[in-house]
Parts: structure tokens; C-alpha cells; sequence
């Protein structure tokens, strides 16, 4: 059984073996009158929810919602109404228009089916019904019509259904097929997508969910794949299981392509949650859709389990021309992850610029006030150009600035926010650097990656300027469909706590299906907005927030449970992600805190070596430590040293951590990849415990090697300089 308060309707659900029963209660609706063109219409809502939406015919609202179902079921819907209300209107009830394209000077003619308007009949002609069956890693979900109210155009009569009832059968339900399949694809990037969407969600899972660690797969070209490497030692230090795939291995055409990412998901261990495209279409390829107008897209390559438009991965795209733009993307990213920056008062500031259309700015406008309100209560401060009163902070001084959100709403090309105007030139001409903001384009054709170098691929490929992702459009789009899904994406964003990008993207995506329902137009939005960075990104919305760790120093070698502490002063901090890695075994493991800020990580290690322990989450400061794996006598002479490169401009800075078990005289030497040495960073005798030093490295890019000697024990480890 469940309750659940959906801002107009009360839902009382119960989930029986063969049955859901379901009761629905509504608030009264909203209605008032409108003139267009010299003619009273009526307007009718119920807050949020969706609608009917075909043109030209009654705007009514529609409730939609996801219910899961187990597989196997055959499935038998009925509706009953138990307490309805007759309310007479004076006039016809507004017609739903055709959307209006971003498309200056665009104007749509008011369009109303009038021969409609004159039958004698009940619309909708359902009281609820199974409008779309979806498959979203291995959940098998319904899509739930409800019509609340009821419209006679003839009489101009509403019919509101103030409380209705439910059953939909599930004979032949195959109970262990569903818990199989739904233990087989959790995913923690998607359980909490589906757990505040689908009303039922995981009624049917009678298993634990698996362990972490997340599946990471990143396919790239051959030749490319050695600059990926200081983003997959860290996405491993984080906790994520990550595989590279080249080309030669996943095939070159994009149906190759997406067969290898399905037989990834439906075969692996470890099934992919996040999949990241490295290069441009040259590179990899993109899809023609299958919505309104068959726009560029990226999203058949999520869509594996299933024929339906919803991602099973949260998927993203590297749209980089070269090895040049690739290696300082990589560095932008794990930058951006590992909070190595200057300064960070720009990371709680959002920034929006709405349209200058004269018919249409106020929609821009309005959306953007209501994203700012929410990014405010959250403790962000806005600020905003009104291109149309010529009011506000330039974009240039915004961006240069130091913005963590940055979004407009208006008009575009595929080289450029039309209205501003600013163009790929300006993207190139920023001074932003370390101030990366998360970029939101909501305007036609800005994210047309198949021409050129689009607006949103010119944003990632300017170094440590420019911005960390951009989503945008790579088509026309139109005013009140973006305005929907930009505040969709903001609530799950903020009110939801859906922090990585392709999580918010994609749950806003499927906020947006249940306004509009399985239109082509809904899927056109699905196809025609791609990301251009790396969906698994955590934005921030403040400045990181200063964390205590805590762990063991030293662990025994072999199976091992490793407690892991996280607090923010005195308050424990929950859901942060601890990754663990061995730096001697190619394995990792992962966990999330609870709400006492613990997490025990069963870990294996094979030999005596260092443990790292890495420490993330949502506004909060990156811990980099480690602990030692040995096998425990006092007087044995083992050490491991842990480090890793800090960027705060203008200096460079290596910070270099280790254990002595006794005292020992230390030498720490810079050598090129020619053997030479270059540098004595350190000469001394120091006592046991656990040293760390920092040293300013003024060298150009490139690869360097660290030799550490205590004692009679030396090592040596690879240190990547990138400028």
C-alpha cells in the first residue's frame, strides 16, 4: 500500500499479486475566462499535471503517471468514476494551438477545430487507459491515463471526476523473471530517477540490490585513448568501474556502436550506468531520430533494453576535433571533480539571459524567474540580462565573471545565441578560466553537432575556459515546450537533488513525456537535446564544503572490512561516494554513507601496497588519503606513497603523501621520460608516521617520472604535467 500527495490528486495505491488497486482523489480545477480574437474561451488546469494536447480541440488536463508492472503480466485496466460534478460553462473551453517555434518573427495562426466544437459527445472518450508500455533498466512500466474532467463541446458542459478508481489485473505474472531483471540493472544513478517517478517502483525487487561500484563505459578511437588516462585513474579512485573501448573493438558504424553498449548492458557483469562518446560525428556517429522532424541525436545509443525512447544509460558525448582538445578536456573535468581551482566564490552563482521577442520574451522571462526563485532558496545568488529592456550583467561579464549556472532562453543558430548576439568566436574569446559554469541553451539549432564546430561543442573545447558540459538543441525548438522542460530540469535539479547532469537531463525529459504524452513531438525533445560534456558530472550549486574522513591507517592484506566515517563538522554526511582502489590491484570498490555518515566497504587486496580512499559528493570539498595494505609485523620495512597534482595558478604544486614504519633518510627526485633527472625535490632523515610535502613544479606539459627512496626501498610512479 501507499499514499502518495501529488499536488492535485491524493493517490491511494495497493499492490496486490495479480491486482494494483488504485483511488484517486482530485482538487477542484481552475477555470477562467480568456479573449482571443475577440472571443471568450475558457481555460481549465489542475496545477501541474499534463494535458490533452490535440491541436485545435479542447486544452484539457490529463493526469499521467508511471506504474510498474511485473513481467509476464497480461495486462486488463478498468476505470470507475465515484463522485463526479456537472459544471456548466458560458463559452468553448481554449483550444490547444500548435507549437510556436523559436524562430524569429514566427507567427502561428489561431487554430480551432470548429466542426468539433458543435458534436454532441464526451472528451476524452476514456476515463483511463494504458497510453505507452516503457522498459527502463529492466522495470517493466505502464503509462497511466486519467482523465479528471470530462468535456461536452456541443453543451459547453465540464464533467470534473472528483474521485476514481482503479484496477488494473496482472494475470500470469512471472514474479522471479521480475526480481531477476530488476536486481540485474539497479543502478544507483538511475534508482533514485525511478523511485520519485514510477508510483510502485520496486515493489517487485524481493533480492538486495548488487553492490556498487557504477558501470563506466567510454568508447573512444584507437589512437586516443592514452589522453584518456588521467580520467579513468580517477573516475577509478572515485568508485566507478570503468571500461574504455576502442573502435577496432566496438566497430566503427553507429549501429555497431550502440550493439556493443547493448551487449554491455544485457551481458556484462557490471552492466554500463553512465556511457561517454569520445570524438565528433567524424568520429563517432550520430543518429537521424524518429520524432517531428528526425533531428540529430545521440539517444538511440542509451535506448538498449526495450523499443520504447527512454535511455537505459545516461549517456554523453566528447565532441572534440582533436588530441589537443581531448587532453584539455580531461583536465578541465578532473579538475573540476577534484575541487582545483583558485578560488570558488563563483561556484554559488547562476546567471540567465531571456529573449528579446516581442511576442514571446515574457516566457523567457517568467521561466527564468522561476529558476532563479528555486536556485535562491537554495542559496545561490542570481543574476540575469533582459535582452528585450536592454537590463542586466553582460554575458561576457557574467561568464568572465564566475558563474556555476549559466542558461538562455531565446533565439539561436547553430554558431551562436542569436539575440545577444554571441558567437563561437566569443566562446573562444573568454577569460573564464578555473570558472567553468554548466551551460543550458534552450533556442533552436545551438546544438547541431553534425555542422562545423557547433555553439555548444565550443564551450568544452577552449581548455580550462569555456564551460565543463552544454546541453542545447540541435533543431528548432519552441517556446512552450522549452519552457517546460528548462523548469522541469531545474526542480529535479534543486527541490529533487538530481546533481549530475544526465540524471537531471533525463528525469526532466521524462517530467516533460508526462505533460505532453507519446507524441512526436515529446520524442523530437528527447532526441533533439544532447549533452556535449560528461553526463556523470556533479554541478555545483555553492562552494565546496570542508569534510572530516576518517578511516584505518594500516589494514591487514586480503578480504577486509574498511570503515569509512564522513562528517561536515559534526554532522555526518550522508550519500557521499567512498571509492576504494588498490594501487596494485586493477580493482575498485565503492560505497555510499548513511545517515550517520558511515559506510563499511568490503575490500581484497593481494599484496602489501597503498589503499587509496577517495571521498565525494554534492558541494562538498574532495579527500584524496589513503591507508596501507600489510601483512603486520612491527619491524617490517614497508612503505607506499600517495600523491597527486594541485593547479591553483599561477604556480603548479605537487603534493606527495607516505608512511615510514621507522626512521629513514628520504630522497625525492624529478626525472623526463628520458631518464634524466631534472630536479631533487627532497633530501632528509625523518622519524615513522605519515609525512607529506608540497613542491612548486614550473615545467612544461608532459610526462615526468617520481623516484622515491627510504632507506634501502625506493619506487617510482608516473606524473602527467598538463598546462
Amino acid at each position: 500500500m501507499g499514499v502518495l500527495l501529488i499536488i492535485s490528486a491524493t493517490i491511494n495505491l495497493f499492490n496486490h499479486p495479480n491486482q494494483i488497486d488504485i483511488s484517486l482523489q482530485f482538487s477542484p480545477p481552475e477555470i477562467a475566462p480568456i479573449q482571443v480574437g475577440g472571443r471568450t474561451y475558457w481555460t481549465v488546469s489542475i496545477d501541474e499535471e499534463g494535458g490533452l494536447f490535440q491541436v485545435g480541440r479542447p486544452r484539457l488536463p490529463l493526469i499521467r503517471k508511471f506504474i510498474e508492472i511485473p513481467w509476464g503480466a497480461e495486462v486488463e485496466i478498468r476505470g470507475e468514476v465515484v463522485e463526479s460534478e456537472r459544471i456548466p460553462l458560458s463559452g468553448p473551453i481554449l483550444p490547444v494551438q500548435p507549437p510556436q517555434p523559436k524562430i524569429p518573427g514566427a507567427m502561428v495562426p489561431f487554430t480551432i477545430d470548429e466542426g468539433f466544437y458543435h458534436r454532441d459527445l464526451i472528451y476524452p472518450d476514456f476515463l483511463v487507459r494504458v497510453a505507452d508500455e516503457i522498459i527502463i533498466r529492466g522495470h517493466r512500466i505502464l503509462v497511466v491515463e486519467v482523465a479528471p474532467l470530462h468535456y461536452n463541446p456541443a453543451h459547453s458542459l465540464l464533467i470534473f471526476n472528483r474521485r476514481i478508481r482503479v484496477k488494473i489485473g496482472l494475470a500470469g505474472a512471472d514474479y522471479f523473471l521480475t526480481d531477476f531483471k530488476n536486481s540485474r540493472y539497479y543502478s544507483p544513478a538511475f534508482e533514485p530517477t525511478l523511485k520519485g517517478l514510477v508510483l510502485n517502483y520496486n515493489r517487485y525487487l524481493f533480492s538486495p540490490p548488487p553492490d556498487l561500484p557504477i558501470g563506466y563505459l567510454i568508447i573512444v578511437p584507437d589512437a586516443w585513448v592514452s589522453y584518456l588516462d588521467p580520467l579513468v585513474e580517477w573516475r577509478k579512485k572515485k568508485g566507478y568501474h570503468v571500461v574504455v573501448a576502442k573502435k577496432s573493438e566496438t566497430g566503427s558504424t553507429k549501429e555497431e556502436i550502440r550493439d556493443y553498449i547493448s551487449n554491455a548492458y544485457h551481458n556484462w557483469p557490471i552492466p554500463p550506468s553512465f556511457v561517454l562518446l569520445v570524438g565528433d560525428v567524424d568520429q563517432i556517429p550520430y543518429w537521424t531520430g524518429s520524432g517531428a522532424g528526425s533531428p540529430p541525436t545521440d539517444l538511440n545509443y542509451s535506448c538498449v533494453d526495450g523499443s520504447d525512447y527512454f535511455p537505459d544509460v545516461d549517456l554523453s558525448r566528447f565532441s572534440i576535433a582533436d588530441t589537443t582538445q581531448l587532453e584539455s578536456l580531461v583536465g578541465k573535468v578532473v579538475k573540476y571533480e577534484r575541487n582545483e581551482w583558485p578560488t570558488t566564490e563563483w561556484l554559488d552563482r547562476a546567471y540567465f539571459i531571456a529573449s528579446k521577442d516581442p511576442w514571446h520574451h515574457q516566457v523567457a522571462e517568467n521561466t527564468h524567474k522561476w529558476c532563479m526563485a528555486i536556485v535562491r532558496r537554495h542559496g545561490m545568488t542570481a543574476d540575469s540580462l533582459w535582452l528585450y529592456y536592454g537590463t542586466g550583467t553582460p554575458v561576457k561579464t557574467a561568464i568572465n565573471g564566475g558563474r556555476s549556472w549559466a542558461t538562455y532562453s531565446g533565439h539561436g543558430g547553430w554558431d551562436c545565441w542569436y539575440e545577444v548576439p554571441f558567437y563561437v568566436s566569443d566562446v573562444h574569446n573568454l577569460t573564464n578560466t578555473d570558472k567553468v559554469p554548466f551551460v543550458q541553451t534552450y533556442a533552436c539549432h545551438c546544438g547541431n553537432y553534425t555542422r562545423g564546430e557547433c555553439f555548444s561543442e565550443s564551450w568544452i573545447r577552449v581548455g580550462d575556459r569555456g564551460a565543463i558540459g552544454h546541453i542545447a538543441s540541435s533543431v528548432t525548438s519552441y517556446w512552450e515546450e522549452d519552457d517546460t522542460l528548462q523548469r522541469k530540469i531545474f526542480d529535479v535539479a534543486f527541490d529533487t537533488a538530481y546533481y549530475w547532469i544526465m540524471g537531471m537531463v533525463n528525469r526532466g525529459k521524462y517530467l516533460h513525456y508526462l505533460s505532453f504524452g507519446n507524441t512526436s513531438m515529446t520524442r523530437r525533445y528527447f532526441e533533439m537535446y544532447n549533452l556535449i560534456g560528461d553526463g556523470s558530472i556533479d554541478i555545483y550549486g555553492d562552494q565546496p564544503h570542508p569534510i572530516t574522513v576518517t578511516h584505518p591507517d594500516v589494514i591487514p592484506i586480503g578480504a577486509y572490512d574498511l570503515d569509512v566515517t564522513v562528517n561536515e563538522g559534526w554532522t555526518p554526511v550522508e550519500n557521499a561516494l567512498v571509492g576504494v582502489r588498490p594501487a596494485m590491484d586493477d580493482t575498485v570498490f565503492a560505497g555510499y554513507t548513511d545517515n550517520t555518515g558511515k559506510v563499511t566497504i568490503k575490500i581484497w587486496t593481494s599484496q602489501p601496497e597503498t589503499v587509496y580512499i577517495t571521498v565525494t559528493g554534492h558541494n562538498l570539498e574532495t579527500y584524496e588519503g589513503f591507508c596501507l595494505a600489510q601483512s603486520g609485523g612491527v619491524g617490517e620495512a614497508f612503505y607506499r606513497f600517495h600523491f597527486h597534482l594541485l593547479t591553483p595558478n599561477p604556480t603548479r604544486c605537487l603534493s606527495l603523501e607516505y608512511t615510514l614504519p621507522e626512521k629513514r633518510e628520504v630522497a625525492i627526485d624529478l626525472y623526463n621520460c628520458l631518464g634524466a633527472r631534472i630536479a631533487t625535490l627532497y633530501r632528509g632523515r625523518e622519524a615513522p608516521g605519515k609525512h607529506r610535502h608540497n613542491f612548486g613544479l614550473d615545467l612544461p606539459s608532459g610526462i615526468y617520472f617520481l623516484h622515491f627512496r627510504a632507506g634501502n626501498e625506493e619506487d617510482r610512479q608516473k606524473l602527467i604535467i598538463l598546462r
